[in-house]
């Protein structure tokens, strides 16, 4: 029981490591196919003189909770409020492959 319980564990984790790269190719078609490089550059290192912030390289956890935040509205500054409709298009899914690319660069 105990060597079944081993292998069964090990192919899980195997599975999630192998998983990331797909998400994270996924997010990158996402970020692409919703216009997100247009201000935060193809590969999230941010936009012209700063204005759009860089992405790139921040943690997974952080690009969620503020995507969810756009969401429901509670970042909602002028310069917030850009980002409503485009998170808005994202379900759940989407942002944590987004989230997973950006993560990764």
């Amino acid at each position: 029981m105990k060597k079944v319980m081993r292998v069964l564990l090990a192919g899980l984790a195997f599975a999630a490591f192998t998983a990331a790269p797909v998400f994270a190719e996924e997010g990158a078609t996402i970020f692409l196919r919703k216009g997100c490089t247009s201000c935060h550059g193809a590969d999230g290192a941010g936009g012209p003189g700063n204005y759009y912030p860089k992405l790139a390289g921040q943690q997974k956890d952080y690009v969620v909770a503020q995507l969810q935040a756009f969401q429901k509205i509670e970042r909602n500054s002028a310069r917030a409020k850009e980002m409503i409709p485009f998170a808005r298009s994202l379900n759940a899914e989407q942002i944590e492959a987004v989230a997973t690319f950006l993560a990764s660069k």
